[in-house]
């Protein structure tokens, strides 16, 4: 840090000695004599605290004749001299009682004889417009220098000379601050920074960091640039098969890393007695650190190679438009891929095409009445007797068209906590009326459709392509999983279904009517599960109640009767319980939650109703 102080430049002792009005031939004598600096003037004549005397200074300015000295150099040479005294005792004061909270800055003067030789030295750089560093990256060197200590020197924090200017604050400013106290605020305190987008921005912030540490004299020019030319070189590095490009997030973490490596092996900031600084060794070795390297590191997640699957889509298809991601929350969450899970999925056997008669798969035998459903729970609550209507766990909306969204998808599937998964594919497709997109002969959608039609019959092979996948998945990992839709529908005779039909063996169906569910129309819908829970679910209709029109049904046709959910309900409890499941503790007794029995160990009464009765209630 040579140099930062006023006491140390010799660009501020150049311009004092020649504003006060000395000769330029007295000044450059005074520095062929060694002295170029107001710490070296303030011991010339004497000990600071002592008054020189005339002579002392007549022989500061010409020790050859001090006779021919002119009365008012003499008292340029005193004014010189005391405020250069005066400075060094301040130092000494500072250093014992401890730097103050005064912004340090570099002095204007040494500032511009700096740029000048900065410039010189860079020849074909031009260090004008996004290479001008702001002044304030110059203090934020100095201060580490002062330190003696490393600390990092985000690139956001490297701004333009042109951004200070346009966002110069006021060097103080009154707030109120939490208490409603009023205080006064240095606007240093608040940090500058800038916003790095994409990669030309970070590699110029970058490079105003190695300029200031270059001007600091905290490293060379050279040594750091070297570094930051090794992180930007991994973002043009080609990533291995399903793995990801290496982005700027990777390469600021990196950054940080480096630094925080070389505040550990560091011992001094200060210039070497050879004039080579440490920082520029600590630079050199970090590419040779492997707890810094390995975050440049290609992250698993990438597209794979596509293939003939019958679950990818047909490359001659008109690819969708690219939407734009909604939230930056969900581009965060983007930990698994849509192509990845369905080549997971897929099996090595190819899919074979079922003929209309062999389609669908015989159904087990009907139930001869319904099956049992448990009562409704009596409203036990407070107020005037309504009941909740609102799902007990919180709805989480996606777009199963973007792919985002599906990644969010299929990371609740891969959550250990989920236990069942019920997938109901889309219907509102036209396949059984108006025009043909579809047919039994042509499941995956007619050939040679408008691109109109064929865009829509794409969008609606994804989404039926997904439940499919989901399914599958759900069986692999042990999961209850069923699947309706409407017996009519083309779904069950897509390529896609047909695949994970014959890939789990324990597949099985059940179909039923919603009019023996309490339901005043009639729909025929088919249900797939794995676990022999659900056959209860079989129930055809007894053509016993009367079903109005299906054009004005009494509830909504898209919604489950309530008796319906009931008897599911009731069938998922069975499975849960079958594969290991523990039900909730019906008497005090089987209480198992040991914070509740500490609290009616002690006989303290919780909030709520959270205690079981003592003896089990009769339902």
């Amino acid at each position: 840090m040579s140099g930062a102080s006023l006491l140390d430049s010799k660009a501020a002792f150049k311009g004092k000695v020649l504003d006060y009005g000395l000769p330029q031939v007295v000044f450059e004598g005074i520095v062929r004599r060694g002295v170029d600096t107001l710490s070296k003037a303030a011991y010339a004549v004497g000990a600071p605290g002592v008054l020189p005397s005339e002579d002392a200074l007549r022989a500061f300015l010409n020790p050859d004749d001090p006779t021919v000295v002119e009365q008012g150099q003499v008292a340029i040479a005193r004014r010189l001299v005391f405020e250069a005294q005066t400075l060094a005792v301040s130092q000494l004061r500072q250093q014992i009682e401890g730097p103050d909270e005064k912004r340090q800055d570099l002095q204007p003067a040494e500032r511009r004889f700096r740029l000048v030789e900065q410039a010189r030295r860079l020849q074909g750089m031009v260090l004008r417009g996004p290479l001008e560093c702001a002044f304030c990256c110059y203090t934020l060197v100095i201060r580490m220098l002062a330190a003696d200590e490393i600390t990092y020197l985000a690139p956001n924090r490297f701004t333009t000379r042109a951004h200070e200017v346009q966002l110069h604050k006021p060097p103080k400013e009154v707030v109120i601050d939490s208490t409603s106290a009023i205080r006064v605020r240095d606007s240093s305190e608040i940090a500058d920074t800038c916003h790095l987008p994409d990669a030309l921005s970070l590699s110029q912030a970058l490079t105003r960091r190695s300029l200031a540490l270059d001007l600091c004299e905290a490293a060379t020019f050279s040594a750091s640039e070297r570094w930051h030319a090794e992180l930007l070189r991994h973002l043009q590095q080609s990533p291995p098969v399903e793995y990801k490009q290496v982005d700027i997030m990777q390469i600021l973490r990196a950054d940080r890393a480096a630094w925080t490596s070389m505040a550990e092996k560091a011992n001094s900031l200060k210039k070497r007695a050879d004039g080579s600084l440490p920082m520029d060794d600590l630079f050199d070795a970090l590419p040779a650190s492997s707890e810094v390297m390995m975050f440049l590191l290609p992250l698993p997640g990438g597209t794979p190679p596509t293939g003939p699957d019958a679950l990818t889509p047909n490359p001659a298809d008109p690819p969708a438009p690219p939407k734009k991601s909604r939230t930056k929350a969900r581009r965060d969450r983007q930990k698994q891929c849509l192509q990845e899970a369905l080549a997971q999925a897929a099996t090595s056997t190819a899919p074979v095409q079922h003929s209309p008669q062999q389609f669908p798969p015989k159904p087990p035998q009907p139930q001869p009445h319904l099956p049992p459903t448990p009562p409704a729970p009596a409203n036990k609550g407070k107020g005037k007797g309504k009941r909740k209507t609102s799902a007990p766990a919180p709805i989480v909306k996606l777009d199963l068209l973007l792919e985002e969204d599906v990644r969010v998808l299929f990371m609740l599937l891969a959550n250990r906590a989920l236990a069942a998964v019920h997938l109901a594919p889309p219907a509102s497709l036209p396949s059984r009326g108006g025009v043909p997109l579809r047919s039994s002969d042509f499941p995956d959608g007619v050939p040679a459709l408008p691109c109109s039609e064929a865009q829509k019959v794409l969008s609606y092979n994804r989404l039926y392509a997904l439940p499919s996948v989901i399914f599958f998945r759900a069986f692999e990992a042990g999961i209850v999983a069923t699947l309706e839709s409407p017996v009519s529908s083309y779904f069950w005779q897509t390529s896609v279904w047909l695949q994970t039909e014959q890939s789990i063996p324990s597949l099985s169906f059940a179909t039923f009517h919603t009019c023996m569910f309490g339901a005043t129309f009639k729909r025929h819908i088919r249900i797939a599960y794995c676990h022999p829970a659900f056959h209860v679910l079989q129930v055809p209709c007894d053509h016993q109640p009367l079903h109005p029109a299906h054009s004005a049904p009494r509830e909504p046709v898209s919604a489950y009767p309530a008796k319906f959910c009931q008897a599911y309900a009731a069938a998922l409890t069975e499975a849960l319980l079958a594969l290991g499941a523990e039900c909730a503790a019906t008497a005090l007794p089987h209480l198992v939650d040991p914070h509740l029995q500490s609290r009616v160990a002690v006989g303290t009464q919780p909030r709520g109703k959270k205690l079981p009765p003592l003896l089990p209630e009769h339902k």
